[in-house]
């Protein structure tokens, strides 16, 4: 059974690799643009299901919780994580982990 994991963002989309740190925002896989998690979806819209995360996790040997930031390596992990944001790849930005956190 294949569950959808989608609300018709942008971020709910196959194509789209969350940002890691910043998971607010991600890479359109499908067009290389940056876009915004809640943003409207393109036509080339497909809902991610969490079949993609164990295929890629038998395919390539790890998956992405983007629920909890952490990879997973084993059907176990993945299962654990059911119903948590489950993707199959994720955008690393070297920039993004020299960020300093600022406060007010």
């Amino acid at each position: 059974m294949t569950t959808h994991l989608t609300t018709g963002f942008c971020g709910d989309c196959t194509h789209y690799a969350p940002h890691e740190p910043y998971n607010f925002m991600g890479l359109c896989c499908r067009t290389g643009e940056l876009r915004v998690y809640m943003c409207n979806p393109c036509p080339d819209y497909s809902p991610r299901t969490e079949a993609e995360a164990a295929r890629a996790l038998e395919e390539r040997g790890w998956a992405y919780c983007a629920t909890c930031r952490e990879p997973l390596f084993t059907p176990e992990e993945l299962k654990a994580h059911s119903g948590h944001l489950l993707v199959s790849d994720v955008f690393l930005d070297e920039a993004g982990f020299e960020d300093s956190p600022a406060a007010d």
